[in-house]
């Protein structure tokens, strides 16, 4: 086992190597930047998307509509019977009166004049077309159908929705960026551990004559490995740390000058604090950078460590 002087020793062979070939060492920490940095976009991409997801399943309730002329204790009686349901977590009663008020103003809103024309002939004659509605808040939209299936089975309910389309597009749009997030970010890890090994092993090949002579003087393996699994493990820090400055550039350039385009395309879509993003990423890119770092050293130390 060796003693702390000597791995205090060896460390500081680590920095001096560095400082000695400051090219080769540009070179990793160069590469590891553009590499974590693309890791830290992309994550931050599918953090933002899934954080829009989450976002709109929260907005997506189960509608139940009710029956012309049902009493107002009737209305009572189906609410706390829904209220009972195992996952529905609340439940608004929306009267027809309002509920076309509402509607009113979703096709001003989307400039329908057609449909405003319909409604209005309606409303001349008498009639209302949207009847009373229960607006239904579940846990979450996974329960979505079992909910809809319990309240239409009540008295005086006709019809059930949750706007399928939406609840469907949002569960496989979730499930897609997992998946899409888990494999960019392997492809992105092997990639960089690849890219960091390689220009380490230039660091080593143009060092395998000092390699030589300690492995001749009867230096342990361990003592070889050292300094260059500390500058393996400072590369990939320092990588790591202009990355996250990187990252939180873009994220500030991106806040700044694009979210209202952004909302402009796409109604209410939020763009995830920097900090909540930085509290799971900058630990991550220091693990993998330091991680990556060393195990490129130790890959490009075997072939040398040979006997």
């Amino acid at each position: 086992m060796m003693k702390s002087w000597t791995i205090k020793a060896l460390s500081k062979d680590g920095l001096r190597s560095i400082k000695s070939n400051k090219l080769l060492a540009f070179a990793a920490i160069l590469t590891s930047v553009i590499s974590f940095t693309l890791l830290g976009i992309f994550y931050s991409i599918i953090d933002i998307t899934n954080d829009n997801i989450i976002k709109l399943q929260e907005e997506v309730r189960v509608v139940a509509f009710l029956e012309d002329d049902v009493e107002e204790s009737e209305v009572l009686n189906i609410k706390e019977g829904i209220e009972d349901i195992s996952g529905v977590e609340s439940v608004i009663y929306v009267p027809s009166d309002e509920g076309l008020e509402a509607y009113k103003r979703d096709i001003v809103s989307e400039e329908d004049d057609d449909m405003m024309r319909i409604v209005e002939e309606a409303i001349d004659k008498g009639n209302n077309p949207i009847p009373d509605t229960l607006e239904i808040e579940t846990e979450n939209i996974n329960i979505n159908e079992e909910v809809m299936n319990k309240v239409l089975e009540l008295e005086n309910v006709y019809k059930v929705s949750d706007g399928n389309l939406i609840t469907d597009f949002l569960k496989t749009m979730s499930k897609y960026v997992r998946i899409f997030g888990i494999v960019l970010i392997l492809i992105l890890v092997i990639s960089s551990t690849i890219l960091i090994s390689n220009v380490i092993k230039v660091s080593v090949f143009v060092r395998k004559r000092e390699i030589g002579i300690m492995k001749y003087i009867g230096a342990t393996d361990n003592y070889i490995r050292l300094p260059f699994i500390i500058e393996g493990a400072l590369i990939g820090a320092l990588g790591a740390g202009i990355s996250a400055l990187m990252v939180s550039i873009v994220h500030s350039l991106v806040n700044t000058n694009m979210s209202e385009t952004l909302v402009s395309f796409i109604p209410g879509f939020y763009i995830t604090p920097l900090g909540n993003i930085m509290i799971i990423l900058l630990p991550l890119l220091f693990f993998m950078g330091i991680t990556i770092g060393v195990v490129g050293s130790l890959i490009s130390l075997k072939k040398y460590l040979i006997v």
